[in-house]
Protein backbone atom coordinates (compact mmCIF):
# COMPACT_ATOMS: atom_id res chain seq x y z
CA UNK A 1 0.00 0.00 0.00
CA UNK A 2 2.83 2.39 0.81
CA UNK A 3 4.38 1.67 -2.57
CA UNK A 4 1.28 2.86 -4.45
CA UNK A 5 0.95 6.15 -2.57
CA UNK A 6 3.67 8.12 -4.50
CA UNK A 7 2.44 6.66 -7.77
CA UNK A 8 -1.15 7.71 -6.99
CA UNK A 9 -0.03 11.22 -6.10
CA UNK A 10 1.83 11.50 -9.41
CA UNK A 11 -1.25 10.39 -11.35
CA UNK A 12 -3.42 12.97 -9.55
CA UNK A 13 -0.94 15.77 -10.29
CA UNK A 14 -0.71 14.82 -13.97
CA UNK A 15 -4.52 14.60 -14.22
CA UNK A 16 -4.94 18.07 -12.70
CA UNK A 17 -2.33 19.51 -15.09
CA UNK A 18 -4.03 17.93 -18.11
CA UNK A 19 -7.43 19.25 -16.98
CA UNK A 20 -5.97 22.75 -16.57
CA UNK A 21 -4.44 22.65 -20.07
CA UNK A 22 -7.68 21.41 -21.62
CA UNK A 23 -9.70 24.10 -19.82
CA UNK A 24 -7.29 26.82 -20.93
CA UNK A 25 -7.36 25.75 -24.57
CA UNK A 26 -11.15 25.27 -24.67
CA UNK A 27 -11.94 28.60 -22.99
CA UNK A 28 -9.79 30.51 -25.50
CA UNK A 29 -7.50 32.09 -22.93
CA UNK A 30 -4.19 32.97 -24.49
CA UNK A 31 -1.15 34.38 -22.74
CA UNK A 32 -0.45 38.07 -23.30
CA UNK A 33 2.73 38.38 -25.30
CA UNK A 34 5.17 41.14 -24.49
CA UNK A 35 6.95 43.57 -26.78
CA UNK A 36 9.74 41.10 -27.56
CA UNK A 37 7.38 38.34 -28.79
CA UNK A 38 4.39 40.23 -30.11
CA UNK A 39 6.11 43.21 -31.67
CA UNK A 40 5.21 46.82 -31.11
CA UNK A 41 6.82 50.20 -30.59
CA UNK A 42 9.70 51.20 -28.35
CA UNK A 43 10.46 54.93 -28.16
CA UNK A 44 12.96 56.91 -26.10
CA UNK A 45 12.08 60.58 -25.67
CA UNK A 46 14.92 62.93 -24.79
CA UNK A 47 14.09 66.36 -23.36
CA UNK A 48 15.41 69.59 -24.80
CA UNK A 49 17.67 71.37 -22.34
CA UNK A 50 17.83 70.31 -18.71
CA UNK A 51 14.32 69.78 -17.32
CA UNK A 52 13.56 69.43 -13.64
CA UNK A 53 12.18 66.25 -12.09
CA UNK A 54 8.62 67.60 -11.89
CA UNK A 55 8.53 68.36 -15.63
CA UNK A 56 9.55 64.82 -16.51
CA UNK A 57 7.02 63.33 -14.08
CA UNK A 58 4.29 65.50 -15.60
CA UNK A 59 5.33 64.46 -19.11
CA UNK A 60 5.17 60.79 -18.09
CA UNK A 61 1.65 61.33 -16.75
CA UNK A 62 0.51 63.01 -19.98
CA UNK A 63 2.12 60.32 -22.14
CA UNK A 64 0.48 57.60 -20.03
CA UNK A 65 -2.94 59.18 -20.68
CA UNK A 66 -2.23 59.31 -24.42
CA UNK A 67 -1.06 55.70 -24.55
CA UNK A 68 -4.06 54.55 -22.52
CA UNK A 69 -6.26 56.23 -25.14
CA UNK A 70 -4.81 53.81 -27.71
CA UNK A 71 -6.39 50.93 -25.78
CA UNK A 72 -3.17 48.94 -25.56
CA UNK A 73 -2.74 46.23 -22.94
CA UNK A 74 0.20 46.63 -20.57
CA UNK A 75 2.15 49.59 -21.96
CA UNK A 76 5.38 50.40 -20.12
CA UNK A 77 6.28 54.04 -19.58
CA UNK A 78 9.37 54.43 -17.44
CA UNK A 79 11.92 57.06 -16.60
CA UNK A 80 15.58 56.43 -17.36
CA UNK A 81 17.53 59.36 -15.98
CA UNK A 82 16.26 62.39 -17.90
CA UNK A 83 14.85 60.22 -20.71
CA UNK A 84 11.40 58.63 -20.98
CA UNK A 85 11.20 55.06 -22.31
CA UNK A 86 7.87 54.07 -23.85
CA UNK A 87 7.16 50.47 -24.85
CA UNK A 88 3.81 49.73 -26.47
CA UNK A 89 3.25 46.06 -27.39
CA UNK A 90 0.88 44.99 -30.16
CA UNK A 91 0.41 48.33 -31.90
CA UNK A 92 -0.74 47.92 -35.50
CA UNK A 93 -0.17 51.50 -36.70
CA UNK A 94 3.31 52.34 -35.42
CA UNK A 95 3.50 55.78 -37.06
CA UNK A 96 0.24 56.90 -35.44
CA UNK A 97 1.41 55.70 -32.02
CA UNK A 98 4.73 57.54 -32.32
CA UNK A 99 2.99 60.72 -33.50
CA UNK A 100 0.47 60.54 -30.66
CA UNK A 101 3.12 60.03 -28.01
CA UNK A 102 5.59 62.61 -29.31
CA UNK A 103 3.27 65.43 -30.33
CA UNK A 104 3.34 68.76 -28.58
CA UNK A 105 0.12 69.92 -26.97
CA UNK A 106 -1.73 72.66 -28.82
CA UNK A 107 -3.69 75.49 -27.26
CA UNK A 108 -6.30 77.21 -29.41
CA UNK A 109 -8.10 80.46 -28.63
CA UNK A 110 -11.53 80.90 -30.15
CA UNK A 111 -13.65 84.05 -30.15
CA UNK A 112 -16.94 84.14 -28.26
CA UNK A 113 -19.69 84.96 -30.75
CA UNK A 114 -22.38 85.78 -28.21
CA UNK A 115 -22.55 86.40 -24.52
CA UNK A 116 -25.31 86.72 -21.98
CA UNK A 117 -25.63 89.55 -19.48
CA UNK A 118 -24.31 88.85 -16.00
CA UNK A 119 -26.70 86.72 -13.97
CA UNK A 120 -28.74 85.59 -16.99
CA UNK A 121 -29.53 81.91 -17.34
CA UNK A 122 -29.39 80.43 -20.85
CA UNK A 123 -32.66 78.97 -22.10
CA UNK A 124 -32.56 75.51 -23.61
CA UNK A 125 -32.89 75.33 -27.37
CA UNK A 126 -35.51 73.21 -29.13
CA UNK A 127 -32.90 70.59 -29.97
CA UNK A 128 -31.45 69.10 -26.78
CA UNK A 129 -28.08 68.47 -28.44
CA UNK A 130 -27.48 72.04 -29.57
CA UNK A 131 -26.04 74.77 -27.38
CA UNK A 132 -27.91 77.99 -26.68
CA UNK A 133 -24.77 80.01 -27.37
CA UNK A 134 -23.55 79.81 -30.98
CA UNK A 135 -19.94 78.79 -31.46
CA UNK A 136 -17.99 79.22 -34.68
CA UNK A 137 -15.70 76.19 -34.84
CA UNK A 138 -14.06 77.19 -38.12
CA UNK A 139 -12.19 80.17 -36.66
CA UNK A 140 -9.06 79.59 -34.59
CA UNK A 141 -7.61 83.03 -34.01
CA UNK A 142 -5.12 83.32 -31.19
CA UNK A 143 -5.83 86.79 -29.83
CA UNK A 144 -6.75 90.26 -31.12
CA UNK A 145 -3.81 91.67 -33.04
CA UNK A 146 -2.02 88.33 -33.17
CA UNK A 147 -1.68 86.77 -36.62
CA UNK A 148 -0.90 83.22 -35.51
CA UNK A 149 -3.80 80.79 -35.57
CA UNK A 150 -2.60 78.42 -32.87
CA UNK A 151 -0.23 78.51 -29.96
CA UNK A 152 1.93 75.44 -29.38
CA UNK A 153 3.65 74.40 -26.18
CA UNK A 154 7.34 74.99 -25.68
CA UNK A 155 8.12 71.28 -25.91
CA UNK A 156 10.37 70.85 -22.88
CA UNK A 157 9.85 67.10 -23.01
Amino acid sequence: MRRLRPFTSLIVIVAVAVCALVYTSVSGNKPLLGLDLQGGVSVVLKPKGTPDSNAIDEAISIIRQRVDALGVAEPEITRQGDNILIQIPGVKDKDRAIDLVGQTAELQFRPVLASLPAGAVPTPANDSTSSSVPVDSSSTTAAPGDTSSTVSGGGEV
